[in-house]
């Protein structure tokens, strides 16, 4: 259910970008457009992985690998030095979703692993970011809307929703905004590196568990 949350915050955060899209999407229909079918080309590589990976038993792979992936992928931050910046087109979409599939082993930051790769393939800090959220948007709100249903209609569903777990998942929202507002600030102003000290915790923890 917190799939559904975070769905939520995204929404939320990108509130004036999707209403102004919505609201003027028949004068701007042959920009939407591409955005569209980049965002469906993104998520079927990122699907791709989804059903391909638990045939290949990726999931026995150490987590460590995947955090030091994640923490050296924010460090090479520190080596982008663009001046000019490229528009996104289907083939960064493409990559980014495949990335983002890359993205389900474990350890591996989603957003970190995505939005360092768009900017090594030229896209501005703020573009990286917003095309790392909104390739995510979709499944995030299909995950939250199955699994949610799943909830509804199951045998325990009176255990789940109650009072307790509402707060605890309106919480949850709140805390996952002002983080995500954070971490977009960090991006917005190049500094998405220093989120990288935040993996040396799980990194050397995971040696004494």
């Amino acid at each position: 259910m917190l799939h559904g949350v975070s769905a939520i915050v995204l929404f939320c955060f990108f509130r004036k970008k999707i209403w102004f899209l919505l609201k003027n999407i028949k004068p701007l229909f042959y920009k939407i457009l591409p955005l569209a079918i980049g965002i469906i080309c993104a998520d079927a590589f990122t699907a791709g992985c989804y059903f391909l990976f638990p045939v290949l038993e990726v999931s026995r792979i150490p987590i460590v690998y995947g955090l030091a992936l994640s923490l050296f992928a924010l460090l090479s931050l520190r080596f982008i030095n663009q001046k000019k910046y490229r528009k996104v087109d289907l083939r960064i979409f493409s990559i980014l979703g495949f990335v983002q599939g890359l993205a389900l082993l474990p350890g591996i930051s989603r957003l970190a692993i995505t939005f360092v790769v768009g900017r090594w393939l030229g896209l501005s800090p703020k573009k990286s970011f917003e095309t790392s959220s909104f390739i995510f948007l979709p499944l995030i709100s299909g995950a939250g809307f199955v699994y949610g249903i799943k909830v509804l209609f199951s045998s325990y569903a009176n255990q789940v929703l109650n009072i307790t777990t509402v707060c605890v998942m309106f919480a949850s929202g709140i805390v996952a905004y002002c983080l995500f507002w954070f971490v977009s600030r960090l991006a917005y102003r190049k500094k998405m590196w220093i989120f990288s000290i935040y993996f040396l915790i799980p990194i050397i923890l995971s040696f004494f568990l």
